[in-house]
C-alpha cells in the first residue's frame, strides 16, 4: 500500500498533502484513514473556501484542464471537479439573415441571432456580441444565456458591397468560447451564348457564378457566339478556354453592366470569333 492516493488533506496554506494510512486528530476528534476510509478535511478557520488563488499544475481525478482556482472558490467545488471531469463549453450559432458569401449587391438585414446546442459541464454565464474581434463596442450582452433567439440592440443593413462579421464570446465562468458569422459579397462572372458580338449591358439570359474556372457548360446554336462577362478586379483572368482546354479567338473590350442584384459595374467581355453550333464546357484562366 505504497501509493499516495488515500487521503486528501487541505491545509491552511491551501496546498493538498496526500497521506497511505495512520490516524489523524481534528478538533479534538481522531480519524484513522486507509484505502478504505478517505476523508477532505478542510482546514476549520478556512470557512469551506480557498483562502488564496491555487494553480492546479497536474492532472487531478476530473481536474485535467489545469486550472486557476482563485480565492474564495468553495471546496465543493473543487471537490466535484476532481469527481466528475470538466466538458469544456460549446454551442451553435445562426442569424436571421443566413450567413455566407453572397453575389455582390445582395442586400441583407441582420436583426437578430439564435444560440443553441449548449453542451459543457457548467451552463453559461455571459455572451457578448460584437462587430470588432477585440469585443471593443457590444452590440448586445446576455447574462446566463440560454437556447434560444436573441434580438440585437439594433439592426445591421448590409447593401451588399462591404463584408460583415460577427462575434460571439460566451463564458462559463471557467473558459471563453468564441464563434463568427460572416457575410461577404463577391462579384459574379456572367456566361452564355449571345446572338451578336455587341456587350450586353443587362444580365437577363445570361448564367452566372463566383468562379467558372473548374468550368461551365454552354449550349450554343448555329449563329451564335460564346460569351463571358467578367468583373475587371478579376485581373488573372487571361484566357478562355474550350473543351480539351486550348484556346480559342476572343475579343475582349469593357462594358457598363448591370448585374443581377442591380449593381453597374465595369466588366470585362469576352466573345468567341466563331460561331458555334454545339454543347462544350468552357472556362476562365
Amino acid at each position: 500500500m505504497g501509493d499516495l492516493k488515500n487521503i486528501i488533506y487541505l491545509s491552511k496554506n491551501d496546498y493538498i498533502t496526500l497521506y497511505t494510512t495512520g490516524t489523524v486528530t481534528i478538533d479534538g476528534t481522531t480519524l484513522t484513514y486507509d484505502e478504505d476510509n478517505v476523508y477532505l478535511i478542510p482546514e476549520s478557520n478556512s470557512g469551506g473556501e480557498l483562502q488564496a488563488d491555487m494553480q492546479v499544475s497536474i492532472d487531478l481525478g476530473g481536474i485535467t484542464t489545469k486550472p486557476l482556482y482563485t480565492a474564495g472558490t468553495s471546496l465543493e467545488t473543487i471537490l466535484r471537479n476532481l469527481l466528475s471531469p470538466y466538458v469544456i463549453l460549446n454551442y451553435s450559432v445562426s442569424g436571421t439573415a443566413a450567413a455566407g458569401t453572397f453575389e455582390y449587391g445582395t442586400s441583407k438585414t441582420i436583426s437578430s441571432f439564435t444560440i443553441s446546442n449548449i453542451t459543457g459541464s457548467v451552463s453559461p454565464t455571459s455572451l457578448v456580441v460584437s462587430e470588432s474581434s477585440t469585443y471593443s463596442t457590444e452590440i448586445k450582452s446576455v447574462t446566463n444565456p440560454t437556447a434560444t433567439s436573441y434580438n440585437l440592440d439594433s439592426s445591421i443593413s448590409l447593401d451588399g458591397t462591404t463584408d460583415e462579421t460577427l462575434y460571439f464570446k460566451m463564458s462559463d465562468g471557467t473558459s471563453n468560447v468564441e464563434k463568427q458569422l460572416s457575410w461577404s459579397f463577391v462579384k459574379h462572372i456572367y456566361y452564355g451564348h449571345v446572338s451578336s458580338t455587341t456587350a450586353p449591358t443587362v444580365s437577363t439570359g445570361l448564367s452566372h457564378a463566383a468562379s467558372v474556372s473548374s468550368g461551365v457548360s454552354i449550349s450554343t446554336s448555329a449563329g451564335e457566339y460564346v460569351a463571358f462577362l467578367s468583373p475587371v478586379q478579376k485581373t488573372s483572368i487571361q484566357q478562355l478556354i474550350i473543351g480539351s482546354w486550348e484556346n480559342i479567338s476572343t475579343t475582349e473590350s469593357t462594358v457598363t453592366f448591370t448585374t443581377s442584384t442591380g449593381a453597374s459595374l465595369t466588366y470585362y467581355f469576352y466573345v468567341s470569333n466563331q460561331m458555334i453550333a454545339t454543347t462544350e464546357t468552357y472556362k476562365l484562366v
